[in-house]
């Protein structure tokens, strides 16, 4: 076991203010384990709480925690509310232990294009180092949307340096996974 994943969704903000959840956050960080979450970049409130965690303004140290957003906390470059998605994300990407892992495009739109993909991929790269981002699938949920393989594909073909897509595919998982 490497870490814990918890879907915060619509729960996030009152879920990273609960005593319990910050406990067991604690205890995470002290194991050295990563903790996975997933919900709506959108979400200001929750996002500014995770800021608030994030900054160790709580009275628990979190300072071994890796924490990983799934799913690119749901972008969507299509949506209005796009903009507010990247001022969030940009103001997470101070935090020297939180990684983005890029996938779940099919839970955005199930007919998500390539373009999509490469949009949100080169905005989280401005504003997060390219060794705090991962390319993933989120199988089998992929499947609603493409095959697996045409997913990878996809990501190979991404307008990205050779070296790069390499982190994004490989190297970044292999070493925050300890695979």
């Amino acid at each position: 076991v490497v870490g814990f994943r918890h879907i915060l969704d619509d729960q996030a903000c009152s879920l990273l203010k609960s005593d319990q959840v910050l406990r067991n956050l604690h205890k995470i960080s002290q194991r050295q384990k990563i903790f996975e979450c997933q919900f709506d970049g959108t979400d200001t409130k929750a996002i500014e709480q995770l800021n608030v965690i994030l900054t160790n303004t709580t009275a628990i140290s979190l300072d071994n925690l890796t924490l990983i957003i799934n799913h690119s906390a749901f972008a969507d470059p299509n949506s209005h509310d796009y903009t507010v998605w990247k001022e969030n994300i940009k103001s997470l990407a101070k935090h020297k232990n939180l990684y983005i892992k890029a996938s779940g495009w099919e839970m955005v739109d199930r007919n998500y294009q390539p373009a999509d993909i490469q949009q949100v991929i080169d905005d989280l790269l401005v504003f997060f180092d390219e060794d705090k981002l991962m390319l993933a699938s989120n199988f089998p949920l992929c499947l609603f949307s493409s095959q697996y393989q045409a997913l990878w594909q996809t990501y190979l073909d991404l307008q990205l340096p050779a070296l790069l897509k390499e982190k994004l595919i490989y190297h970044n998982a292999k070493r925050l996974y300890s695979l």
